[in-house]
């Protein structure tokens, strides 16, 4: 389902939504879904809410560098790079390593 979405096929969005929302009722916030939550809320333009569960994976020391690399590259198409160096500022990761990670 999230696979589906993932990919783009809109007739599956808030159904994949409401499937990750389960799962992390179930799994207490598992990282993996919350990461899948917040790019699913970012594809629906829903930034702030996404931003809200990147702080949380953030603030509770759940993301890798990979997930912050993901980070930088969902905000930097927003041209909210700022937001992104915040976020990976509040981690162990170096904003210019992951910078680095994603290409730029």
């Amino acid at each position: 389902m999230t696979a589906d979405m993932l990919r783009r096929k809109d007739a599956h969005i808030e159904l994949a939504l409401e499937q990750i929302d389960k799962g992390i009722a179930q799994g207490h916030g598992h990282q993996r879904m919350m990461t899948t939550k917040a790019r699913i809320l970012m594809l629906l333009g829903r930034a702030e809410e996404a931003q809200a569960l990147y702080e949380n994976i953030v603030d509770w020391g759940q993301g890798t560098e990979h997930t912050h690399v993901e980070i930088y590259r969902q905000f930097k198409a927003l041209g909210q790079v700022d937001t992104a160096k915040t976020l990976t500022g509040r981690s162990i990761y170096d904003f210019d390593t992951v910078r680095e990670m994603a290409g730029d």
